[in-house]
């Protein structure tokens, strides 16, 4: 796997930052539609960090996650990965089935379509060009597996993941959750030299 090394400083950071909290806008509002309460989803932290280190930075990488994936086509080309904690789709189902039975793979699937796609449409508008997602897949799985299923998907990855950490909170409840976008090299390079990246 080649290296891109690129030197990143602070101020791009910030701009990657940017663009996950106009995602988050555009999120929060739909999901509010959806389940008929206010919800707010902010961008904490947003860092580039090596692959072969994304698992651990997350915890233990053995720890079961719950996942929605996709595939991200056209202008850009990669994955993004929305992971939750086991007990926290729990509580978002909850939350939606508002006293109903409810399967709680539909809802998180769902929730992860409408923030990927707010995210992925603000990359999309920001780059001035097409991005397609593909239909959610969801997976329960250690987030090291996960990680690793998804590399295998991509002919040539690059060698650092944009991870965007998002706090969604929904009435009284707060649910933590990372979005990670999982880009072929070019691509990578593409959003970097969008930025006038140092390289």
């Amino acid at each position: 796997m080649e290296t891109n090394n690129k030197k990143i400083n602070q101020m791009h950071l910030d701009l990657l930052g940017e663009l996950g909290n106009i995602g988050s806008g555009n999120a929060a509002t739909a999901l509010s539609q959806i389940l008929n309460k206010t919800v707010y989803l902010d961008v904490p932290h947003v860092e580039l960090c090596n692959i072969s280190e994304v698992a651990s930075s997350f915890g233990d990488p053995e720890f079961r996650k719950t996942a929605v994936f996709f595939q991200t086509q056209q202008d850009v080309k990669g994955y993004v990965l929305l992971v939750f904690e086991d007990e926290d789709v729990k509580k978002i189902s909850k939350i939606a089935a508002g006293g109903l039975e409810i399967d709680p793979d539909s809802v998180i699937t769902e929730i992860g379509n409408i923030v990927a796609g707010s995210y992925i449409g603000a990359l999309a508008s920001m780059l001035e060009g097409k991005i397609d997602l593909t239909p959610p897949q969801i997976a329960h799985d250690m987030l090291g597996a996960l990680i690793d299923n998804i590399v295998s998907l991509i002919c040539v990855v690059a060698d650092e993941l944009v991870i965007i950490k998002t706090k969604m909170t929904i009435g009284n409840e707060t649910i933590p959750s990372f979005f990670i976008l999982f880009l072929e090299d070019e691509s990578l390079n593409k959003l970097l030299d969008y930025f006038n990246f140092e390289k």
